[in-house]
């Protein structure tokens, strides 16, 4: 990647795991391993031409009881790693803080947010369907903030009943200590009027935690921008959506005081593709759409809500394609390959 327009490959290896994410740490690389009977973080030595597996580590090393859990309900979904230590999203099991000090040698920390495994060793294919789709657990993306003191961990999570427990939302962690994580804030996702997989999707999905801000994407709940100086009191700074035109996939700074960009998820519309570019600044959307009369697969109902976003008008660019990532469809396509095989 010396010359970024002209990427040469160097070296190559195949797998016997499928990869969701993965995190490199300078000549490291930890990938989530997902196979048919399990889900573990994989690292592998990438300093010379001939990329060589170092260590496999999972959470069922740490407690047994996982391994009686269809492993659809806790796979490895994203990696964050920074300076020694490893942040797993284990979906419905939380949030797992590894130590990769010595990436030979992964060794268990403290985990956060997730469901026992004795709450879920025995639900039926209905009910493990419905916990990877609703709250709580949903640990689906993590990262640290620079000095690492501070993880946010993203949950993506829709209503699938009367009780109300979606979407998700953004966690704040003080970890200074990392062996006892401490719950500082939680941001709450957009209001919609419809929480199902089939309404208006404002559950959080991707974000960065750059210097003292939050930059967060939010489905057809759109993007925001979060002052997190002090990560107990998050506060929003702006707020921009457009949800019968895009669905934001992904929240990254440009320039930090300067601009930001993000993702729109092409699928199931493919028109909804594009690169958005917006002020890194506080603002408010002149004449902002309400989260109503908009839906992925059927919503209702209408809502009106009082935002905080950029006055400026976003730059847009489509091109390439999107698509989802480990969905729940998938989930409940390998629960059924799991029960099989057990």
């Amino acid at each position: 990647m010396s010359d970024p327009a002209n990427p040469e490959r160097v070296a190559f290896q195949e797998t016997d795991y499928a990869i969701h994410n993965c995190y490199l740490d300078g000549a490291v690389g930890y990938f989530t391993g997902l196979e048919a009977d399990g889900s573990s973080l994989v690292v592998v030595d990438l300093a010379g031409d001939d990329p060589t597996e170092v260590a496999r580590w999972s959470i069922t090393s740490q407690d047994e009881r996982w391994a009686d859990v269809p492993w659809t309900l806790w796979p490895v979904h994203d990696i964050w790693v920074q300076d020694g230590l490893a942040a797993l999203a284990h979906w419905d099991a939380g949030t797992w803080l590894v130590d990769v000090s010595d990436p030979a040698d992964p060794q268990y920390v403290a985990d956060v947010g997730g469901r026992s495994p004795a709450d879920l060793a025995d639900l039926d294919e209905r009910a493990a369907h419905e916990a990877t789709v609703a709250l709580p657990g949903n640990s689906h993306f993590v990262t640290f903030d620079d000095d690492r003191s501070v993880l946010a961990v993203g949950e993506e999570a829709w209503n699938v009943d009367e009780t109300g427990r979606g979407p998700g939302g953004i966690t704040l962690y003080d970890v200074s200590d990392p062996t006892d994580p401490t719950r500082l804030s939680r941001v709450e996702p957009p209001v919609t009027p419809d929480a199902t997989f089939g309404g208006t999707w404002t559950t959080a999905h991707n974000f960065e935690l750059r210097g003292d801000r939050l930059y967060s994407a939010w489905y057809q709940g759109g993007v925001k921008l979060h002052d997190v100086s002090d990560p107990a009191v998050p506060e929003e700074l702006s707020w921009w959506r457009q949800p019968d035109e895009a669905s934001f996939w992904t929240a990254r700074v440009g320039v930090p005081g300067e601009f930001f960009v993000a993702s729109s998820l092409g699928d199931p519309d493919p028109t909804r593709e594009a690169v958005y570019v917006f002020p890194d600044e506080i603002g408010q959307q002149a004449n902002p759409p309400a989260l109503a009369n908009v839906s992925t697969g059927g919503g209702n109902g209408s809502i009106q809500q009082t935002p905080t976003t950029p006055t400026a008008t976003p730059t847009t660019t489509t091109d390439g394609q999107a698509s989802l990532g480990l969905g729940v469809g998938l989930g409940a396509t390998l629960y059924g390959a799991w029960r099989a095989r057990r």
